[in-house]
């Protein structure tokens, strides 16, 4: 099935060997496309800019057809056995198919050519992707892996493994920084395709109950039981800070705006208030006799606002150091507390089902959310305090217009109590984590998970976005705190990995010498940026210089670096 680039017409083909055309509003049949398949039809790409069409199927051919005349333009055997996915490259050169020959094969798009075929996987090929620059190809099948390959030289670049069952779709995200697989067992994988995966791995000692990310997204914040509060760094993934608490199970981390205060709170007597990066004890737990399950600061950074176990909500005056309680308390344990990014709104629960919105101007209440079915468990207000995001023990989140009072959606896909849910900075996507041990990504208006990362091996208590939303970390009773890429910025681009320099040399001169026909631009030594690789030559960047690097022997070859480097500029 494909849409027209007006979106006004929808092409459908299947087992009636024809391609139909339909008007979508009214579902009218335009016109029927002539019969050139002989088997079912299994696969169609469009190629918006030329407006033209290709058609795979079970025969093994590829039909090129001209969207203004509806006839083949093009028609060729491509495999020979079925073929399952076909893909155009979105510069409209190439085309790139595979089936149940187990091959990969790139095509040119204009004369119908093969311009090499891949033979890599060792069972079907079931979907096929070019990233949005036409630079990579992805391809990934029943063999359980993912492959990326040079698109237009065939070099291999990664095997992607992770999936425990086959692969059935790929994809690239519209940044081509990421690539998203799904697979029958049941899972969404999200991967770097430059590095493998944007995930790194904070070891704890013991369960690890929260974490926060300071305003500048260059440290993290956890604690964990073993009665001790760590800080990392983000960049480095290394632990820069560890020290040891007097507080009895922290329950909650936050740093003040400016990032110069940690504030951790826990059972008991449990408010602890640090310094950082010094991670010195300014205030000591004794302040209040009482036990707190949350802490956020106010926008100004001026007070600290904690909600203790009995459901009441404390403010703590951070310049005279004076503690005054704002609700009064219940009951209840473990109230989540969220304040708006405006400082206008406080949101509680009242009960353990029961939404509460305060005002902080005169502390009146403001508006009620009922909905949940079972404990409420945190809460969340969208970067413009017009939406809140509640998570409950019932498996499902649930996201409130503040203005009307009503419930915009109910997001259901977890299998267990939903234990944390934040809006990401620019607001359009919603993070959620679980005892089920995922973390999910969602879209919080249309209500669908746009990913799900189960990389955790025990429940997720707590994920959270960086301040400017380039990482994800998520915490679980795994001990494990898992650190992801979440940037939207490329800044490195990897080509690949390659044997010898003469291979890479001769790369890096195919594509130029194909620049004019496709469009492109040449490539410079910028573009070849990346890390190292375990065998074969890489290029990185060391400083302000460009060196090639031999991986296997781990030795920098700088004469030829330099040859290399006078022909790339």
């Amino acid at each position: 099935m494909a849409l027209s680039p007006d979106g006004r017409r929808l092409l459908t083909a299947g087992s009636s060997l024809q391609i139909e055309e339909r008007e979508v509003d009214s579902g009218t049949l335009l016109r029927v496309f002539p019969k050139e398949h002989s088997r079912k039809i299994n696969s169609m790409a469009m190629d918006i800019a030329s407006k033209r069409l290709v058609t795979a199927g079970d025969d093994g051919l590829l039909v090129i057809w001209d969207l203004a005349t509806g006839n083949p333009a093009k028609r060729f055997q491509a495999h020979a056995k079925p073929i399952l996915d076909v893909a155009f490259s979105p510069d409209g050169t190439m085309l790139a198919s595979g089936g149940k020959d187990k091959k990969v094969r790139v095509w040119d798009a204009l004369t119908g050519e093969r311009m090499f075929s891949l033979d890599a996987h060792k069972d079907w090929v079931r979907s096929v992707a070019f990233s949005p620059n036409s630079i990579l190809l992805a391809s990934a099948g029943d063999d359980h892996t993912i492959r990326v390959w040079q698109a237009r030289s065939g070099v291999p670049m990664r095997v992607l493994r992770g999936h425990s069952d086959l692969v059935t779709k790929v994809g690239f995200f519209p940044d081509g920084r990421r690539l998203l697989s799904a697979g029958t067992d049941n899972t969404l994988k999200i991967w770097n395709p430059h590095e493998n995966q944007g995930l790194a791995d904070l070891p704890h000692p013991d369960l690890v109950r929260c974490m926060a990310f300071s305003p500048d997204g260059k440290s993290i914040a956890t604690a964990a039981d073993d009665g001790c509060l760590r800080i990392w760094s983000t960049e480095k993934r290394a632990l820069l800070h560890r020290v040891a608490t007097p507080l009895n199970q922290v329950q909650a981390l936050a740093f003040s705006p400016n990032g110069k205060k940690l504030a951790a709170v826990g059972k008991g007597k449990g408010i602890s208030l640090y310094d950082t990066p010094s991670m010195e004890l300014t205030a000591k737990p004794e302040w209040l006799d009482k036990g707190f399950a949350s802490v956020v600061f106010s926008p100004d950074g001026k007070s600290l606002l904690a909600s203790g176990e009995d459901g009441s909500i404390s403010r703590l005056d951070l310049d005279r150091l004076r503690w005054s309680q704002l609700i009064p308390g219940g009951e209840q344990r473990g109230t989540p507390i969220a304040i708006s990014a405006d400082g206008k709104w406080l949101a509680t629960t009242t009960g353990q089902t029961t939404i509460q919105v305060w005002k902080t101007e005169d502390w009146s209440a403001h508006r009620e959310f009922k909905g949940h079915a079972k404990r409420v468990l945190d809460l969340a207000f969208s970067p413009d305090g017009r939406h809140l995001a509640s998570a409950s023990s019932d498996r499902t989140i649930m996201v409130w217009d503040m203005e009307t009072g009503g419930r915009n959606s109910v997001l259901e896909g977890h299998l267990m109590p939903v234990t944390s849910v934040r809006f990401s900075p620019d607001g359009h996507r919603l993070l959620s984590a679980s005892f089920d041990r995922s973390i999910r990504l969602w879209d919080p208006f249309r209500g669908n998970a746009v990913i799900t990362l189960n990389n955790h091996a025990a429940g997720v208590r707590q994920a959270v976005f960086s301040p400017d939303g380039q990482w994800i970390a998520s915490a679980g009773d795994d001990n494990q705190v898992l650190l992801y890429d979440g940037s939207t910025r490329m800044e490195q681009y990897r080509v690949g990995q390659f044997k010898s320099l003469s291979d890479l040399t001769a790369v890096v001169d195919a594509h130029n010498r194909s620049t004019p026909s496709a469009g492109a631009t040449p490539w410079t030594t910028r573009q070849l940026l990346g890390p190292s690789t375990s065998r074969g030559w890489s290029i990185i960047r060391d400083g302000a210089d460009y060196v090639i690097l031999d991986t296997q022997a781990n030795a920098t070859r700088q004469a030829r670096e330099q040859a290399l480097l006078a022909t790339w500029k």
